[in-house]
């Protein structure tokens, strides 16, 4: 008897089929969920913490007979040095992300300090006198593109703030 060869059959597959195998192998069974988290993640908590904080795992307790996961731990990357200033905003981060969700599904949140994320500074607003603004736009006006003379205007108008 003739050992029979394996054949091999290559078939064309959606990639979504691939992606969603791989995403499952990668980020377990809620990988929608995490991928939704962080695709919205301004949305959801706001433009200025989405700058300094992101999703960084979720996870849920066993429930085999339960339609939507609840009592799960979202882990948020944050800033070093800033673990009791976001202590205070936990609840209310659980709280927007469990009502963009629809329901309860994160009882916890755990911060995870990193040093990735930097906080960002607030601008301040320039003080600067008519004529040093006049002097600044009067220089830059020679300038042919628009991108590189707004950009040259405001390295100049900050660099008359610091002479001041």
């Amino acid at each position: 008897m003739q050992a029979k060869e394996n054949k091999r059959t290559y078939r064309t597959q959606k990639a979504s089929v691939f992606v969603n195998s791989l995403a499952k192998q990668c980020a377990g069974r809620d990988w929608e969920l995490y991928a939704d988290l962080i695709k919205y993640w301004e949305n959801i908590v706001g433009k200025e913490l989405s700058y300094c904080t992101c999703p960084v795992n979720i996870t849920f307790p066993y429930q085999p007979n339960e339609k939507y996961r609840k009592n799960g731990t979202l882990t948020i990357k944050i800033p070093k040095g800033s673990a009791m200033e976001f202590s205070f905003k936990t609840e209310s981060i659980k709280q927007q992300i469990n009502r963009y969700i629809g329901y309860n599904a994160f009882s916890s949140i755990k911060l995870e300090n990193s040093s990735e994320y930097v906080v960002p500074s607030h601008k301040k607003e320039l003080h600067l006198s008519e004529n040093d603004v006049i002097d600044v736009k009067t220089i830059s006006s020679e300038i042919d593109d628009p991108d590189l003379r707004n950009v040259l205007e405001k390295l100049g108008l900050s660099l008359k703030e610091k002479e001041q």
